[in-house]
């Protein structure tokens, strides 16, 4: 594929976000060398892409502390919603005699537990952990001379070259 496809791809096409390390999404590097290496040292394989200053970038540190933090909150929220409703759920099923999987509170709230489950599973990856608390991507300094920008979704950026 040449370049030129490679841009319309990212531009127009079905999005794909690479499943990496620090957050799924589109990885970037300031490094031309290193992008360079990742596409086999053929520069037609890299594009560059400029991120607007209003882009809102947040730290991979702080992003996968504020995921875990996410995570905690949603674990204590399930377990203290579970116990209320097991405890309402078996007070309707001791009054009308049935068993608690027959009263139909205690049915929405497996639904709704699975759901919650759904959602929390969502913040174990960074990236989309971070489209999910509103921002753009996530950055990573390496060293003096380097930084990965991870891209979760590309409405932000524009394709220079």
């Amino acid at each position: 594929m040449k370049l030129i496809e490679y841009i319309n791809e990212f531009k127009n096409g079905n999005h794909y976000a690479g499943y990496g390390m620090y957050g799924n999404g589109t990885y970037t590097s300031t490094s031309l060398d290193k992008a360079l290496f990742y596409s086999k040292m053929n520069q037609d394989n890299v594009m560059e892409i400029l991120i607007p200053k209003d882009a809102n970038f947040v730290p991979y540190v702080e992003m996968r502390n504020k995921a875990k933090e996410a995570i905690q909150a949603m674990d204590e929220f399930i377990k203290k919603e579970r116990s209320r409703m097991f405890d309402e759920a078996s007070a309707i099923a001791r009054a009308s005699k049935l068993d608690i999987t027959d009263v139909p509170l205690w049915k929405e709230w497996e639904k709704r537990e699975s759901q919650l489950f759904s959602a929390r599973t969502l913040l174990n990856d960074e990236g989309t952990a971070a489209v999910l608390m509103g921002y753009d991507g996530i950055s990573l300094q390496i060293n003096d001379d380097e930084a990965y920008y991870i891209i979760p979704a590309r409405g932000k950026v524009v394709v220079k070259r």
